[in-house]
């Protein structure tokens, strides 16, 4: 049976400026641009590691090599324009960086469990959500929102409609199954990660050697 593929990177501080110039000569022009846009280190440097991860999943899971084509579908969907039957996305926080593929719909979050950016808006997190998540520790609230986000992500239709539609109650560690889909919920460190798929997952903890040795 297939499983997914998740690629976790999380040496964030391990990677250095000249490391970043010297994987940047892999990158095709389009990415190269996308990370100059940014204005943060840590955002450049998520966009660069992003992209190499999916570069090893690719090759791991697919068999496939080389400089990789994006595009944006509807609701703004990343896809790959040379091989459109697999699926992956991406996501990244101030911690670690994750590549989730599939050979279908996939959606894949990642947050750091910080009270900070904790926020309870009705545009989110439905009137039962918002009640658990108020009387429940700090962590109960990454779990949901990290799981509302694989979700948005996977289906694209939260990004048009909002997400309160999708209520999560009490959600555990681990795997469970809701409406059509099968979800992965695991803490790695400091950090929540959800995976909305339709597969079982393996992960793979990706090393400094290996992102920069591709």
């Amino acid at each position: 049976m297939w499983n997914d593929g998740v690629y976790i990177f999380k040496e964030l501080d391990r990677i250095s400026e000249s490391d970043l110039e010297r994987v940047s000569m892999i990158l095709p022009e389009y990415r190269l641009e996308k990370v100059k846009k940014y204005k943060r280190d840590l955002d450049r440097k998520n966009c660069v590691i992003a992209y190499l991860l999916l570069t090893i999943a690719l090759k791991r899971e697919f068999n496939i090599e080389g400089r990789i084509a994006m595009d944006y579908g509807i609701h703004g969907k990343p896809y790959l324009k040379e091989y459109q039957d697999v699926y992956f996305n991406f996501s990244h926080c101030s911690q670690g960086v994750v590549c989730a593929v599939s050979i279908n719909d996939i959606g894949v979050d990642i947050e750091t469990i910080d009270e900070k950016r904790m926020f309870f808006s009705s545009d989110i997190f439905s009137p039962k959500e918002l009640e658990f998540i108020v009387n429940s520790q700090k962590e109960d609230f990454f779990r949901l929102w990290v799981l509302k986000e694989a979700t948005v992500k996977c289906t694209g239709i939260g990004l048009v409609y909002g997400s309160n539609y999708i209520e999560f109650l009490t959600p555990k560690d681990g795997t469970f199954c809701k409406d059509e889909f099968v979800y992965h919920l695991k803490k790695i460190g400091s950090m929540y990660l959800a995976v909305c798929s339709k597969y079982p997952v393996r992960y793979q903890m990706v090393t400094r050697k290996e992102l920069l040795n591709i």
